[in-house]
């Protein structure tokens, strides 16, 4: 008898301890959240911040390396930079965005360079172009991605965007980029044909293989399909970065009802 309270006890203690323990967790990460502060800038302190994070970023994922330790291409000078920042001032997740003015300036969209995007030009004064995510490392949870994603939606609507397009990168070491695109496919998640794209290298696709059940879509892509996100084809084969790009196209109107929600 004193053995099966003894283990009745021993039970109720690891329950207790257990979701103490889970609490405390999610109380330490509401609060290192709540002091996180997301809006967009001009501030070059926090665009520099924003660049040697996608530096790190990018060179875990993909090997970047440079002598300046920082990503940046010509579209920073012209484009919206959107921060996450902590209570140290520090940048701890970042969004660039491309808009009709950055289009002027720059003369395309950053997706020109790696796609054909002639089915869309009617459509480009009314898309909103958006890369260059990073969040850091210790604050990869759903809540910087999600307050960076509703000043994104915000923007959006009050300057008259109709889509969000992008690129989402895949690592070609980890991902089967053929089985990732026959899911895709197989899964309704591509673009109706008047609204793809052809990239101007192209990943070698092997076509007709086996379907496979359980196949593993990267998180960001994932994310941007819940949302309610085309692929607009097949992807862009960047060769130097071992990755295949995949141009996705997010409705406005046709967000899922969830994100809808979430992002209002």
């Amino acid at each position: 008898m004193r053995k099966i309270l003894s283990k009745q006890f021993l039970n109720s203690f690891q329950k207790i301890y257990s979701f103490s323990y889970l609490k405390k967790i999610k109380e330490k990460k509401t609060n290192k959240n709540s002091l996180i502060r997301c809006f967009f800038t001009k501030n070059e302190k926090f665009i520099q911040q924003a660049k040697y994070l996608r530096y790190q970023s990018f060179s875990k994922s993909y090997g970047l390396k440079n002598d300046q330790k920082i990503d940046e291409d010509y579209f920073d000078n012209h484009c919206k930079h959107l921060v996450a920042v902590d209570e140290k001032n520090k940048v701890v997740g970042t969004y660039r965005l491309i808009t009709r003015e950055t289009q002027k300036k720059c003369g395309n969209l950053y997706s020109d360079q790696e796609f054909d995007l002639v089915r869309l030009t009617k459509l480009k004064t009314s898309i909103l172009e958006i890369g260059r995510v990073c969040i850091a490392d210790d604050f990869k949870d759903k809540w910087v991605i999600s307050n960076l994603w509703k000043l994104i939606h915000q923007y959006s609507i009050e300057n008259n965007y109709n889509y969000i397009c992008g690129v989402t990168s895949v690592n070609t070491n980890k991902v089967d980029i053929s089985l990732l695109y026959q899911t895709l496919n197989e899964s309704n998640f591509l673009a109706p044909i008047e609204y793809q794209v052809r990239p101007r290298v192209s990943y070698p696709i092997v076509e007709n293989i086996q379907s496979q059940p359980g196949v593993m879509i990267p998180k960001l892509l994932k994310t941007y399909l819940k949302m309610g996100a085309w692929v607009c084809g097949a992807p862009y084969w960047d060769r130097e970065f071992s990755a295949a790009d995949f141009f996705t196209l997010i409705s406005i109107k046709n967000l899922s009802e969830k994100y809808k929600l979430r992002l209002s």
